[in-house]
């Protein structure tokens, strides 16, 4: 349901670049009726410089969830939403519900693969 960025960004000085974002703390929440459900994870980013600057002042918190989505790829942002999404849903429909749920998963693009057999 909802992208945010938790607390501080990490910067550096890079090239004489002041204030580039190298890292931030991401969070995807979903919710299903009273229960909801969230995970949590740091990122790195990697400077290009030949890619246009944002000044740090200019910077939104909609500006750094594209960037969170565009590191972790396609696959890996639909990955937490499947997985937040099945999880809150389960605890919703048991018989005595949590009101939140801190949910601990990480992607990897070698560890989440299709079985072979599923293309065909």
């Amino acid at each position: 349901m909802a992208w945010s960025i938790l607390g501080s960004l990490k910067t550096e000085t890079i090239g004489g670049v002041q204030n580039v974002v190298i890292g931030a703390t991401w969070q995807y929440g979903y919710t299903n009726g009273e229960v909801e459900g969230y995970i949590t994870q740091d990122i790195e980013f990697t400077y290009n410089p030949s890619s246009p600057f944002i000044q740090y002042s200019d910077l939104t918190e909609e500006t750094v969830v594209v960037w969170v989505k565009s590191t972790l790829g396609a696959d890996a942002v639909s990955y937490y939403e499947t997985e937040l999404a099945t999880v809150t849903d389960t605890a919703a429909a048991s018989e005595d519900p949590p009101r939140k749920i801190w949910h601990m998963c990480q992607y990897s693009a070698e560890s989440n693969q299709a079985a072979p057999w599923a293309a065909e």
